[in-house]
């Protein structure tokens, strides 16, 4: 049995050399896209698009990051899926010399996704950026955009903050999805997207949107669009820079965290990418594998093996994943990969349980009908 474990470790460090391979080759390539581009972004041709629903306490923090910005793009685009709050007088705070509208999505419409269609309909730029009601960034955010090459479609970084330690956890998990994303973008291509900020060229999109095909679906509007853009052969980049980035809070519950968690695996399995659908099976099989052998071991009383095995998986995982958190300055949630290694078996077999039982609702709706 000793030998079995054996060959697991040996299997899961091939795994993690191939992974940290990614790692250097997509930040090989993000360098090439700073350095020897002539053809760089123009944020007069950007219109943001931010749909919102309830999100009045929420907004202020993106409003402050809108007021302090060096530079501004062509428009600010915010609509309203149908709030029942204030949130419109939130913004209606922004200085008058900042560009922006709000726009009511019409009754009949409803969800993120045709909140982005109707903002689109109603832009007037050549680049679409969308980002969600709850994100901050820095004052050189959109200065920073003018360094990037122009592409069909730019994943920016979105980088998700936990303040205490079940928070941290919860954001770890997201930092995990980031990073093997980061190194399956280096080997091949990104397999996940975040609408909460994203840069697309507007032609493109109306080229190749499949929303018909899905609009039944309130949620899911950046992973149907990675997977038309990638379908259909187009520019894709992933950006793992950190003054490209926006920042959005941890959730703050177990509840919270697990609702966020299902809606994504929804989002997943009704796209069905491959890659994507791979991943997945190789990840939870090897936490499920984990699993198993912690029971085994337990069983048989080899606690010292049982301790020993712990270490080095939780050492693997950490050399795999440091090159990311080392680029997004993560390296305090880093820390405690110990700890969700440990956890995490149970929480992959909660999802399988909860995501086969567990009715997914997204602001206050049902994510399908």
């Amino acid at each position: 049995m000793n030998n079995i474990f054996s060959i697991f470790l040996f299997i899961y460090a091939i795994f993690g050399c191939l992974l940290i391979c990614g790692f250097f080759f997509q930040f090989k390539k993000e360098k090439k896209n700073f350095t020897s581009s002539s053809n760089l972004i123009n944020t007069n041709q950007i219109t943001v698009i931010i749909p919102f629903r309830n999100e009045v306490n929420n907004l202020p923090k993106l409003i402050e990051s809108i007021q302090k910005q060096t530079i501004l793009p062509f428009h600010f685009l915010f609509i309203d899926d149908h709030s029942t709050d204030d949130g419109i007088e939130k913004i209606r705070q922004l200085k008058k010399s900042i560009q922006y509208s709000v726009l009511k999505l019409p009754a009949g419409m409803q969800g993120k996704k045709a909140a982005i269609r109707y903002g689109i309909e109603n832009s007037a730029s050549d680049y679409i950026l969308t980002l969600d009601a709850d994100v901050k960034f820095e004052s050189t955010y959109f200065s920073s955009l003018e360094k990037l090459s122009k592409k069909d479609l730019l994943i920016l970084p979105v980088i998700m903050e936990g303040k205490n330690w079940k928070e941290k956890l919860f954001e770890l998990d997201y930092a995990f999805s980031n990073s093997l994303n980061t190194a399956i973008s280096g080997l091949k291509r990104p397999f996940i997207a975040s609408g909460a900020n994203l840069l697309f060229r507007k032609d493109v999109f109306l080229t190749f949107d499949s929303f018909e095909k899905h609009k039944h679906i309130f949620s899911g509007d950046d992973v149907f669009l990675l997977r038309d853009f990638q379908k259909n052969n187009c520019e894709i980049e992933l950006i793992t820079e950190l003054s490209n980035a926006v920042y959005t809070n941890s959730p703050h519950t177990i509840k919270s965290f697990f609702e966020q968690r299902l809606r994504w695996i929804g989002k997943g399995r009704i796209v069905n990418d491959m890659l994507s659908n791979s991943l997945t099976f190789i990840v939870a099989s090897i936490h499920l594998l984990f699993f198993i052998g912690t029971i085994y071991l337990s069983a048989k009383h080899e606690f010292v093996f049982l301790i020993v095995f712990f270490i080095l998986k939780s050492s693997i995982e950490m050399m795999i994943n440091y090159p990311y958190f080392s680029k997004v300055k993560r390296i305090n949630t880093w820390t405690f990969i110990p700890i969700s290694s440990f956890l995490y078996p149970c929480y992959i077999a909660s999802l399988l349980l909860l995501s086969a039982t567990f009715k997914i609702k997204w602001k206050g709706r049902n994510i399908q009908v």
